[in-house]
């Protein structure tokens, strides 16, 4: 992230410097692992259907939302209710599929959908979104642990 783009998000009260909280970073990164790894388990268990696709949805987003969080907190910055911000830092990661990333905008306009507008998550949605927490998701999450271990 550019220092420009870092001075505009801290203009517009989208970022807050803070200091390096390893604990919090940490715990941050636990929440996401633990929720991701219980979405999963649901989903072993059962056939996703519409029903649950929402669900799924939004907690593997959540998942992916704790760790640009994460990313910030270990750069010095909080992030202000704002999950493009939380997103927009996750772009940069670098992963083997790092092409993927371009999804994460589509992905929040698909929960923010869910969440203002009650619209229903497509299986195939929550499809995508676990698919991606396979292929960048869990590689950002092990690349960020070992930033803070």
């Amino acid at each position: 992230m550019n220092d420009a783009r870092i001075k505009e998000l801290i203009e517009s009260k989208r970022l807050i410097p803070r200091p390096k909280d390893t604990q919090l970073i940490k715990t941050l990164l636990l929440s996401a692992e633990r929720t991701a790894v219980a979405v999963q388990k649901i989903v072993s268990h059962f056939t996703l259907t519409e029903e649950m696709s929402t669900l799924v949805f939004r907690e593997m987003y959540e998942a992916i939302r704790q760790l640009g969080d994460a990313r910030w907190r270990i750069i010095g910055y909080e992030v202000s209710n704002s999950h493009g911000t939380s997103m927009e830092i996750l772009k940069e990661e670098k992963v083997t599929q790092a092409l993927k990333l371009q999804k994460l905008e589509q992905f929040r306009a698909i929960r923010r959908n869910a969440n203002y507008q009650a619209h229903t998550v497509l299986v195939e949605q929550a499809e995508q979104i676990l698919d991606f927490w396979g292929s960048c998701g869990k590689e950002i999450l092990e690349n960020l642990k070992r930033e803070v271990t």
